[in-house]
Protein backbone atom coordinates (compact mmCIF):
# COMPACT_ATOMS: atom_id res chain seq x y z
CA UNK A 1 0.00 0.00 0.00
CA UNK A 2 1.17 3.54 -0.74
CA UNK A 3 2.10 5.74 2.16
CA UNK A 4 0.21 8.96 2.81
CA UNK A 5 3.12 11.01 1.54
CA UNK A 6 3.23 9.08 -1.72
CA UNK A 7 -0.51 9.44 -2.17
CA UNK A 8 -0.34 13.17 -1.57
CA UNK A 9 2.55 13.64 -4.01
CA UNK A 10 1.11 11.48 -6.77
CA UNK A 11 0.08 13.34 -9.88
CA UNK A 12 -3.71 13.77 -9.77
CA UNK A 13 -4.05 12.81 -13.43
CA UNK A 14 -2.74 9.30 -12.72
CA UNK A 15 -5.19 8.35 -9.96
CA UNK A 16 -8.38 6.48 -10.70
CA UNK A 17 -10.53 3.44 -9.98
CA UNK A 18 -9.44 1.40 -13.01
CA UNK A 19 -7.77 3.67 -15.57
CA UNK A 20 -8.71 7.28 -16.20
CA UNK A 21 -10.10 6.50 -19.65
CA UNK A 22 -12.07 3.42 -18.58
CA UNK A 23 -13.45 5.23 -15.54
CA UNK A 24 -14.95 7.85 -17.85
CA UNK A 25 -16.99 5.20 -19.67
CA UNK A 26 -17.95 3.24 -16.55
CA UNK A 27 -19.00 6.23 -14.45
CA UNK A 28 -21.44 7.55 -17.04
CA UNK A 29 -19.78 8.09 -20.41
CA UNK A 30 -21.14 4.88 -21.94
CA UNK A 31 -24.67 5.71 -20.80
CA UNK A 32 -24.45 9.18 -22.37
CA UNK A 33 -23.42 7.70 -25.74
CA UNK A 34 -26.21 5.08 -25.66
CA UNK A 35 -28.77 7.70 -24.63
CA UNK A 36 -27.67 10.00 -27.47
CA UNK A 37 -27.82 7.15 -29.99
CA UNK A 38 -31.34 6.13 -28.92
CA UNK A 39 -32.43 9.77 -28.92
CA UNK A 40 -31.10 10.29 -32.44
CA UNK A 41 -32.76 7.13 -33.74
CA UNK A 42 -36.05 8.12 -32.14
CA UNK A 43 -36.04 11.54 -33.78
CA UNK A 44 -34.99 10.22 -37.19
CA UNK A 45 -37.56 7.40 -37.44
CA UNK A 46 -40.64 9.03 -35.94
CA UNK A 47 -43.30 6.59 -34.79
CA UNK A 48 -41.15 3.44 -34.93
CA UNK A 49 -39.87 3.98 -31.38
CA UNK A 50 -41.52 1.01 -29.70
CA UNK A 51 -40.63 -1.39 -32.51
CA UNK A 52 -36.99 -0.33 -32.77
CA UNK A 53 -36.22 -0.75 -29.08
CA UNK A 54 -38.43 -3.72 -28.23
CA UNK A 55 -35.36 -5.96 -27.83
CA UNK A 56 -33.84 -3.72 -25.14
CA UNK A 57 -35.72 -5.59 -22.41
CA UNK A 58 -34.21 -8.92 -23.47
CA UNK A 59 -30.74 -7.37 -23.73
CA UNK A 60 -31.09 -5.81 -20.28
CA UNK A 61 -32.17 -9.16 -18.80
CA UNK A 62 -29.00 -10.81 -20.14
CA UNK A 63 -26.73 -7.99 -18.99
CA UNK A 64 -28.35 -8.10 -15.55
CA UNK A 65 -26.80 -11.53 -14.95
CA UNK A 66 -23.30 -10.11 -15.43
CA UNK A 67 -23.67 -6.52 -14.19
CA UNK A 68 -26.79 -5.77 -12.12
CA UNK A 69 -26.96 -8.89 -9.95
CA UNK A 70 -23.22 -9.02 -9.10
CA UNK A 71 -23.31 -5.35 -8.06
CA UNK A 72 -26.01 -6.18 -5.49
CA UNK A 73 -24.19 -9.25 -4.24
CA UNK A 74 -20.94 -7.29 -3.88
CA UNK A 75 -22.52 -5.03 -1.27
CA UNK A 76 -23.50 -8.09 0.81
CA UNK A 77 -20.01 -9.56 0.53
CA UNK A 78 -18.30 -6.30 1.50
CA UNK A 79 -20.61 -5.55 4.44
CA UNK A 80 -21.08 -8.92 6.13
CA UNK A 81 -17.46 -10.03 5.88
CA UNK A 82 -16.46 -7.20 8.22
CA UNK A 83 -17.45 -9.27 11.25
CA UNK A 84 -19.92 -9.05 14.09
CA UNK A 85 -18.56 -5.80 15.50
CA UNK A 86 -19.39 -3.97 12.26
CA UNK A 87 -22.73 -5.78 11.87
CA UNK A 88 -23.90 -5.01 15.41
CA UNK A 89 -22.50 -1.50 15.11
CA UNK A 90 -24.90 -0.97 12.21
CA UNK A 91 -27.62 -3.27 13.49
CA UNK A 92 -30.51 -1.33 12.03
CA UNK A 93 -29.29 -1.47 8.41
CA UNK A 94 -27.75 -4.94 8.53
CA UNK A 95 -30.09 -6.81 10.89
CA UNK A 96 -33.33 -4.94 11.55
CA UNK A 97 -34.10 -3.91 7.97
CA UNK A 98 -33.85 -7.43 6.45
CA UNK A 99 -35.89 -8.85 9.33
CA UNK A 100 -38.60 -6.22 8.86
CA UNK A 101 -38.72 -6.84 5.12
CA UNK A 102 -39.00 -10.59 5.63
CA UNK A 103 -41.74 -10.07 8.22
CA UNK A 104 -43.82 -7.87 5.90
CA UNK A 105 -43.38 -10.26 2.97
CA UNK A 106 -44.31 -13.26 5.14
CA UNK A 107 -47.39 -11.40 6.33
CA UNK A 108 -48.31 -10.61 2.73
CA UNK A 109 -48.01 -14.27 1.73
CA UNK A 110 -50.27 -15.43 4.54
CA UNK A 111 -52.86 -12.78 3.71
CA UNK A 112 -53.11 -14.70 0.45
CA UNK A 113 -56.03 -14.21 -1.91
CA UNK A 114 -58.15 -12.28 0.59
CA UNK A 115 -59.95 -9.55 -1.42
CA UNK A 116 -58.87 -5.97 -0.82
CA UNK A 117 -62.52 -4.89 -0.56
CA UNK A 118 -62.72 -6.63 2.83
CA UNK A 119 -59.98 -4.50 4.39
CA UNK A 120 -61.20 -1.75 6.73
CA UNK A 121 -57.64 -0.39 6.82
CA UNK A 122 -57.61 0.19 3.04
CA UNK A 123 -61.02 1.85 3.23
CA UNK A 124 -59.80 4.14 6.02
CA UNK A 125 -56.68 5.05 4.01
CA UNK A 126 -58.72 5.89 0.91
CA UNK A 127 -61.06 8.07 2.97
CA UNK A 128 -58.08 9.90 4.41
CA UNK A 129 -56.57 10.47 0.94
CA UNK A 130 -59.87 11.90 -0.26
CA UNK A 131 -60.11 14.28 2.70
CA UNK A 132 -56.61 15.69 2.18
CA UNK A 133 -57.12 16.07 -1.58
CA UNK A 134 -54.88 13.27 -2.83
CA UNK A 135 -55.86 11.04 -5.74
CA UNK A 136 -54.00 8.11 -4.19
CA UNK A 137 -56.13 4.99 -3.99
CA UNK A 138 -55.29 1.65 -2.41
CA UNK A 139 -56.98 -1.67 -3.08
CA UNK A 140 -56.52 -1.86 -6.85
CA UNK A 141 -54.40 -5.03 -7.10
CA UNK A 142 -55.37 -8.71 -7.20
CA UNK A 143 -55.72 -9.33 -3.47
CA UNK A 144 -54.27 -8.42 -0.07
CA UNK A 145 -51.02 -10.28 -0.71
CA UNK A 146 -50.26 -8.36 -3.87
CA UNK A 147 -51.61 -5.12 -2.39
CA UNK A 148 -49.08 -5.19 0.42
CA UNK A 149 -46.34 -6.13 -2.00
CA UNK A 150 -47.30 -3.23 -4.29
CA UNK A 151 -46.81 -0.83 -1.38
CA UNK A 152 -43.34 -2.28 -0.87
CA UNK A 153 -42.63 -1.66 -4.55
CA UNK A 154 -43.43 2.03 -4.10
CA UNK A 155 -41.13 2.12 -1.07
CA UNK A 156 -38.44 0.42 -3.16
CA UNK A 157 -38.75 3.07 -5.88
CA UNK A 158 -38.39 5.76 -3.22
CA UNK A 159 -35.15 4.25 -1.89
CA UNK A 160 -33.79 3.48 -5.37
CA UNK A 161 -33.90 7.14 -6.40
CA UNK A 162 -32.24 8.19 -3.17
CA UNK A 163 -29.57 5.54 -3.66
CA UNK A 164 -28.78 6.58 -7.24
CA UNK A 165 -28.41 10.15 -6.04
CA UNK A 166 -25.97 9.27 -3.28
CA UNK A 167 -23.92 7.08 -5.60
CA UNK A 168 -23.47 9.87 -8.16
CA UNK A 169 -22.49 12.25 -5.37
CA UNK A 170 -20.00 9.64 -4.13
CA UNK A 171 -18.49 9.27 -7.63
CA UNK A 172 -17.93 13.02 -7.77
CA UNK A 173 -16.39 13.22 -4.31
CA UNK A 174 -14.02 10.31 -5.00
CA UNK A 175 -12.78 11.96 -8.17
CA UNK A 176 -12.49 15.26 -6.34
CA UNK A 177 -10.11 13.44 -3.98
CA UNK A 178 -8.22 11.83 -6.87
CA UNK A 179 -7.83 15.19 -8.67
CA UNK A 180 -7.08 17.08 -5.44
CA UNK A 181 -10.08 19.36 -5.96
CA UNK A 182 -11.07 21.17 -2.80
CA UNK A 183 -14.82 20.91 -2.20
CA UNK A 184 -15.89 22.61 1.02
CA UNK A 185 -18.93 21.72 3.11
CA UNK A 186 -21.06 24.44 1.54
CA UNK A 187 -20.28 23.22 -1.97
CA UNK A 188 -21.08 19.66 -0.97
CA UNK A 189 -24.46 20.82 0.34
CA UNK A 190 -25.24 22.54 -2.97
CA UNK A 191 -24.40 19.36 -4.89
CA UNK A 192 -26.42 17.14 -2.56
CA UNK A 193 -29.42 19.46 -2.65
CA UNK A 194 -29.35 19.64 -6.43
CA UNK A 195 -29.08 15.88 -6.88
CA UNK A 196 -31.77 15.10 -4.31
CA UNK A 197 -34.11 17.62 -5.95
CA UNK A 198 -33.49 15.93 -9.32
CA UNK A 199 -34.49 12.60 -7.80
CA UNK A 200 -37.58 14.09 -6.15
CA UNK A 201 -38.56 15.83 -9.40
CA UNK A 202 -38.63 12.48 -11.18
CA UNK A 203 -40.50 10.80 -8.33
CA UNK A 204 -43.14 13.53 -8.10
CA UNK A 205 -43.53 13.63 -11.88
CA UNK A 206 -43.94 9.85 -12.13
CA UNK A 207 -46.47 9.87 -9.28
CA UNK A 208 -48.53 12.82 -10.48
CA UNK A 209 -51.23 10.43 -11.74
CA UNK A 210 -52.77 7.17 -10.55
CA UNK A 211 -52.25 5.11 -13.68
CA UNK A 212 -51.35 1.49 -13.19
CA UNK A 213 -47.80 0.30 -13.73
CA UNK A 214 -46.36 -3.20 -13.68
CA UNK A 215 -43.40 -4.72 -11.89
CA UNK A 216 -42.71 -8.23 -13.26
CA UNK A 217 -46.43 -8.78 -13.73
CA UNK A 218 -47.50 -7.29 -10.40
CA UNK A 219 -49.61 -4.14 -10.81
CA UNK A 220 -48.80 -1.20 -8.58
CA UNK A 221 -50.27 2.24 -8.70
CA UNK A 222 -48.82 5.71 -8.70
CA UNK A 223 -49.57 7.97 -5.77
CA UNK A 224 -51.49 10.79 -7.43
CA UNK A 225 -49.38 13.57 -5.91
CA UNK A 226 -50.62 17.15 -6.48
CA UNK A 227 -49.01 18.85 -9.53
CA UNK A 228 -47.89 21.73 -7.32
CA UNK A 229 -45.26 19.43 -5.79
CA UNK A 230 -43.67 18.86 -9.20
CA UNK A 231 -43.81 22.56 -10.10
CA UNK A 232 -42.29 23.65 -6.79
CA UNK A 233 -39.56 21.01 -7.07
CA UNK A 234 -38.72 22.11 -10.61
CA UNK A 235 -38.31 25.70 -9.43
CA UNK A 236 -36.04 24.67 -6.56
CA UNK A 237 -34.05 22.39 -8.87
CA UNK A 238 -33.34 25.22 -11.32
CA UNK A 239 -32.23 27.48 -8.47
CA UNK A 240 -29.96 24.77 -7.08
CA UNK A 241 -28.56 24.10 -10.58
CA UNK A 242 -27.59 27.76 -10.83
CA UNK A 243 -26.05 27.45 -7.38
CA UNK A 244 -23.97 24.45 -8.48
CA UNK A 245 -22.59 26.46 -11.39
CA UNK A 246 -21.84 29.61 -9.40
CA UNK A 247 -20.95 28.14 -6.03
CA UNK A 248 -19.29 24.83 -7.01
CA UNK A 249 -18.03 24.62 -10.60
CA UNK A 250 -16.77 28.19 -11.02
CA UNK A 251 -14.72 28.16 -7.78
CA UNK A 252 -13.25 24.78 -8.79
CA UNK A 253 -12.21 26.27 -12.13
CA UNK A 254 -10.60 29.21 -10.35
CA UNK A 255 -8.62 26.89 -8.03
CA UNK A 256 -6.33 25.73 -10.80
CA UNK A 257 -7.40 27.86 -13.75
CA UNK A 258 -8.66 24.72 -15.44
CA UNK A 259 -12.00 23.10 -16.06
CA UNK A 260 -13.21 20.44 -13.61
CA UNK A 261 -12.10 17.02 -14.85
CA UNK A 262 -14.36 14.98 -17.13
CA UNK A 263 -14.45 12.09 -14.67
CA UNK A 264 -15.67 14.47 -11.97
CA UNK A 265 -18.46 15.78 -14.21
CA UNK A 266 -19.58 12.73 -16.20
CA UNK A 267 -21.63 11.04 -13.41
CA UNK A 268 -23.44 14.34 -12.84
CA UNK A 269 -24.30 14.83 -16.53
CA UNK A 270 -25.35 11.18 -16.83
CA UNK A 271 -27.66 11.54 -13.81
CA UNK A 272 -29.57 14.32 -15.56
CA UNK A 273 -29.98 12.24 -18.72
CA UNK A 274 -31.16 9.29 -16.61
CA UNK A 275 -33.66 11.16 -14.48
CA UNK A 276 -34.71 14.59 -15.77
CA UNK A 277 -38.24 14.10 -17.20
CA UNK A 278 -37.68 16.01 -20.44
CA UNK A 279 -34.82 13.63 -21.35
CA UNK A 280 -36.79 10.48 -20.57
CA UNK A 281 -36.78 7.67 -23.12
CA UNK A 282 -38.96 4.86 -21.85
CA UNK A 283 -36.84 1.83 -22.74
CA UNK A 284 -33.62 3.56 -21.69
CA UNK A 285 -35.18 4.72 -18.41
CA UNK A 286 -36.75 1.40 -17.44
CA UNK A 287 -34.20 -1.13 -18.69
CA UNK A 288 -30.82 0.51 -19.19
CA UNK A 289 -30.54 3.04 -16.37
CA UNK A 290 -30.40 0.27 -13.69
CA UNK A 291 -27.68 -1.44 -15.73
CA UNK A 292 -25.62 1.72 -16.08
CA UNK A 293 -26.06 2.45 -12.38
CA UNK A 294 -24.69 -1.01 -11.59
CA UNK A 295 -21.83 -0.51 -14.05
CA UNK A 296 -20.99 2.71 -12.21
CA UNK A 297 -20.78 0.78 -8.93
CA UNK A 298 -18.50 -2.07 -9.96
CA UNK A 299 -15.22 -0.12 -10.45
CA UNK A 300 -15.46 0.95 -6.80
CA UNK A 301 -15.65 -2.69 -5.76
CA UNK A 302 -12.77 -3.56 -8.09
CA UNK A 303 -10.56 -0.78 -6.73
CA UNK A 304 -11.32 -1.65 -3.11
CA UNK A 305 -10.77 -5.38 -3.55
CA UNK A 306 -7.66 -5.02 -5.68
CA UNK A 307 -6.00 -2.65 -3.20
CA UNK A 308 -7.05 -4.78 -0.23
CA UNK A 309 -5.79 -8.02 -1.79
CA UNK A 310 -2.44 -6.51 -2.73
CA UNK A 311 -2.04 -5.28 0.83
CA UNK A 312 -3.18 -8.39 2.72
CA UNK A 313 -2.36 -11.28 0.38
CA UNK A 314 -0.47 -10.13 -2.74
CA UNK A 315 0.46 -13.66 -3.87
CA UNK A 316 -3.12 -14.90 -4.10
CA UNK A 317 -4.70 -11.64 -5.28
CA UNK A 318 -5.51 -12.81 -8.81
CA UNK A 319 -6.93 -16.15 -7.66
CA UNK A 320 -9.06 -14.55 -4.94
CA UNK A 321 -10.27 -11.92 -7.36
CA UNK A 322 -11.38 -14.54 -9.85
CA UNK A 323 -13.09 -16.56 -7.13
CA UNK A 324 -14.96 -13.49 -5.91
CA UNK A 325 -16.20 -12.64 -9.40
CA UNK A 326 -17.41 -16.22 -9.91
CA UNK A 327 -19.07 -16.18 -6.49
CA UNK A 328 -20.89 -12.91 -7.21
CA UNK A 329 -22.18 -14.22 -10.55
CA UNK A 330 -23.42 -17.48 -9.03
CA UNK A 331 -24.96 -15.78 -5.98
CA UNK A 332 -26.67 -13.17 -8.15
CA UNK A 333 -28.29 -15.81 -10.34
CA UNK A 334 -29.25 -17.93 -7.34
CA UNK A 335 -30.87 -15.21 -5.22
CA UNK A 336 -32.44 -13.15 -8.01
CA UNK A 337 -33.65 -15.93 -10.29
CA UNK A 338 -33.14 -19.61 -9.47
CA UNK A 339 -34.25 -19.80 -5.83
CA UNK A 340 -37.30 -17.48 -6.00
CA UNK A 341 -38.54 -19.11 -9.21
CA UNK A 342 -38.15 -22.55 -7.64
CA UNK A 343 -40.13 -21.47 -4.56
CA UNK A 344 -42.84 -19.96 -6.77
CA UNK A 345 -43.22 -23.26 -8.63
CA UNK A 346 -43.21 -25.33 -5.46
CA UNK A 347 -45.78 -23.11 -3.70
CA UNK A 348 -47.94 -22.59 -6.82
CA UNK A 349 -47.72 -18.86 -6.15
CA UNK A 350 -49.16 -17.77 -9.49
CA UNK A 351 -52.25 -19.88 -8.94
CA UNK A 352 -52.55 -18.82 -5.28
CA UNK A 353 -52.07 -15.04 -5.45
CA UNK A 354 -51.94 -14.37 -9.21
CA UNK A 355 -48.27 -13.40 -9.54
CA UNK A 356 -44.76 -14.85 -9.20
CA UNK A 357 -44.82 -13.75 -5.58
CA UNK A 358 -41.41 -14.90 -4.36
CA UNK A 359 -39.64 -13.72 -7.50
CA UNK A 360 -41.06 -10.21 -6.98
CA UNK A 361 -40.19 -10.40 -3.28
CA UNK A 362 -36.56 -11.21 -4.11
CA UNK A 363 -36.24 -8.18 -6.39
CA UNK A 364 -37.84 -5.85 -3.83
CA UNK A 365 -35.95 -7.25 -0.83
CA UNK A 366 -32.49 -6.99 -2.41
CA UNK A 367 -33.10 -3.56 -3.94
CA UNK A 368 -34.34 -2.04 -0.68
CA UNK A 369 -31.75 -3.72 1.52
CA UNK A 370 -28.96 -2.75 -0.90
CA UNK A 371 -29.81 0.91 -0.28
CA UNK A 372 -29.44 0.46 3.48
CA UNK A 373 -26.23 -1.57 3.16
CA UNK A 374 -24.56 1.05 1.00
CA UNK A 375 -25.68 3.69 3.46
CA UNK A 376 -23.08 2.36 5.92
CA UNK A 377 -20.59 0.73 3.57
CA UNK A 378 -19.20 3.61 1.51
CA UNK A 379 -18.83 6.36 4.08
CA UNK A 380 -15.70 8.46 3.70
CA UNK A 381 -14.97 8.11 7.42
CA UNK A 382 -14.77 4.34 6.95
CA UNK A 383 -11.07 3.45 7.46
CA UNK A 384 -11.17 0.72 4.79
CA UNK A 385 -12.63 3.13 2.23
CA UNK A 386 -9.99 5.77 2.95
CA UNK A 387 -7.18 3.23 2.96
CA UNK A 388 -8.00 1.21 -0.14
CA UNK A 389 -10.40 3.26 -2.28
CA UNK A 390 -8.78 6.68 -2.11
CA UNK A 391 -5.18 5.45 -2.38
Amino acid sequence: MKSKSKVASAAPSTRGLTSRALDFWLLGGASIVVWALMFALTRSHGNGYEVRFETVAALAAILALFINSPHFMASYALAYRKGWAFIFGHWFQLLAVPCLLLAVMTWAWFLGARPTSSSTFISACNSFFEVVGLHTHFGLTFNMATELLSLLINFMLLTVGWHYTKQVYGCMMVYAAFDEIKVDSGQRRWLKANLFLLWWLTFSWTNADIDAASFFGLPYFHLGLPPVIFIATLGLLLISLLGVGVRVLWPIYRQGKRRPGLNFLVPYVAMYLWWFPVFKQQEFYVYLVPMFHSLQYLPFVLKLERSRSRDLAPRGAALKGGAMIAGLLIAGYAFFTFIPNAVDRFSHAKETVGVAFFFVCAQVFINVHHYFIDNVLWRFNNPEVRKYLLS
